[in-house]
């Protein structure tokens, strides 16, 4: 990828085509399982200046594979701070309180997710709505 910066580093596009290709080929090793290279090539992407609340969410998730609660927790955080009605990562901020025992925190999340998305009928129903690297690949 970073053919992109040798052949013409003064194009005003380049860093965004690079940060581009890598945020697409972190979504690959997601898809493949490999949220370890896919934080890697995350990084990159954010070095490339993204920083949206889509690599935000797609590195929560790279963490939230890998057990990384933590790193987890912080990427939604960020990913709601930047669209505060990023049910995604409401959602899966929610679960991953709900799996550290956090209830309290946990149900918080799902109660906006319930709020967010009337068409599911019942906070139970968005509790098991489920999240992953497929929204980010539709």
């Amino acid at each position: 990828m970073n053919i992109l910066l040798s052949q013409n580093a003064n194009y005003a596009g380049t860093q965004q085509a690079l940060a581009q290709a890598y945020y697409s080929q972190g979504l690959i090793y997601l898809l493949a399982q490999k949220p370890q290279e896919a934080l890697v090539v995350f990084a990159h992407s954010r070095q490339q200046g993204n920083n949206d609340e889509n690599i935000a969410f797609a590195t929560g998730l790279a963490h939230m594979y890998l057990e990384n609660y933590t790193g987890a927790e912080t990427e939604f955080k960020k990913a709601i701070e930047l669209e505060p009605d990023h049910v995604p990562a409401l959602h899966n901020l929610a679960s991953i309180y709900e799996r550290q025992e956090r209830m309290s925190e946990a149900e918080h999340y799902y109660q906006i997710v319930h709020q967010l998305t009337p068409h599911l009928g019942s906070i139970e129903a968005a509790k098991h709505a489920k999240y992953d690297v497929e929204y980010l690949v539709k």
